[in-house]
C-alpha cells in the first residue's frame, strides 16, 4: 500500500485518556496519604485523616482540572519515606518526580538531597533530577525572571499577594525564611523536614497556581498527626477560597502554608 494512503495510527479516545489521567491522580493522592500515615496503627482515626487529606480542597482541584501537582506531592511523600527507611533507589525515583515541576518541587528536592546520607548519593540524586527535568528547569527560571519585574495576575503564591506588581522581588525578600526554617529543623526527622520544604514553597515562590497548593497535602498529614486543630485551620483556608471564588482574599491560600509551617516548627 502506498505510504500516502496508509491509514493514520489510531489514537486513544479523549475520554479514555482523561479517565486514565484522573485515575493516575487519584492513585497519587491515595499513595501520598498511605505514605504519610504508614507508621500509624490501623484504625478509624488514620482512615479519617487520610480521607480528609484526600479531600483537601487543592487536591480536589487537581483532580478536576487534571494537573500534575499531585505527582510533586507524591515525590515529596516518597522522599520522606525513602529517607526514613534508607531506600536509595526509591529516593532517586522521588527526586525524579520532584524535578518534573521545578517551581513546585524545588525546595523539597533540595531538602531530600541535603538529607542524603552520603555525598555520592547526593550527587546521584542531583544527576537524576537534571535528567528527569530536561528543559523544565530553564523554563521555570525564565518564568521566575519574568515575575521579578512584571506582574503575574495568575500567580497564587504569597509573594504575589504582598507585591502584585513585583512578586519576584517580594520572593527575594521572603527568601531568608528558607535558611531560617532549615536551621530551626536541622535535627528534625526526614518527614518533618520535607514537609516544611513543601509548606515553604507557596510562601517564598511566586509562580504557583491554586491547584499547586495540593503539595500541602504532605505537611498537612504530618501536622494532622500531632496538632489536629492547626490542621483543621489549614484545611479551612482553601475551602473558604473555593467558596468565595475569584473574590477570595489571597490569604485564604497562603495562610494555610503559614499555619502548617508554624505547626511544624513549633517543636523539633
Amino acid at each position: 500500500m502506498d505510504a500516502a494512503r496508509a491509514p493514520a495510527p489510531r489514537r486513544a479516545p479523549r475520554g479514555a485518556a482523561a479517565a486514565l489521567w484522573f485515575g493516575l491522580n487519584v492513585a497519587a493522592a491515595l499513595a501520598v496519604a498511605a505514605l504519610g500515615l504508614h507508621r500509624e496503627p490501623p484504625g478509624p482515626a488514620p482512615l479519617a485523616t487520610g480521607l480528609a487529606a484526600a479531600l483537601f480542597p487543592p487536591v480536589v482541584g487537581v483532580l478536576l482540572v487534571g494537573q500534575t501537582s499531585l505527582l510533586t506531592a507524591l515525590g515529596a511523600a516518597l522522599a520522606a519515606w525513602a529517607l526514613a527507611e534508607r531506600r536509595g533507589g526509591w529516593l532517586a525515583v522521588a527526586v525524579a518526580l520532584l524535578a518534573l515541576k521545578p517551581h513546585l518541587g524545588l525546595l523539597p528536592l533540595l531538602a531530600a538531597v541535603a538529607l542524603a546520607r552520603s555525598r555520592r548519593l547526593a550527587a546521584a540524586l542531583l544527576v537524576a533530577a537534571l535528567l528527569a527535568a530536561g528543559t523544565a528547569w530553564p523554563a521555570a527560571l525564565a518564568r521566575f525572571a519574568a515575575t521579578v519585574a512584571v506582574a503575574c495576575d495568575t500567580c497564587a503564591g504569597a509573594p504575589r499577594a504582598l507585591s502584585p506588581a513585583h512578586p519576584g522581588l517580594a520572593a527575594l525578600a521572603l527568601a531568608p525564611l528558607v535558611p531560617a526554617t532549615a536551621w530551626r529543623l536541622r535535627h528534625a526527622p526526614p518527614d518533618r523536614a520535607i514537609a516544611a520544604a513543601c509548606a515553604l514553597t507557596p510562601l517564598v515562590l511566586p509562580y504557583l497556581r491554586n491547584y499547586d497548593y495540593a503539595v500541602l497535602m504532605v505537611p498537612w498529614l504530618v501536622v494532622a498527626r500531632e496538632r489536629p486543630a492547626a490542621a483543621a485551620l489549614a484545611w479551612l483556608g482553601p475551602a473558604l477560597a473555593l467558596g468565595f471564588g475569584r473574590a477570595a482574599p489571597p490569604a485564604c491560600w497562603w495562610s494555610s502554608a503559614a499555619i502548617l509551617l508554624v505547626a511544624l516548627g513549633w517543636r523539633r
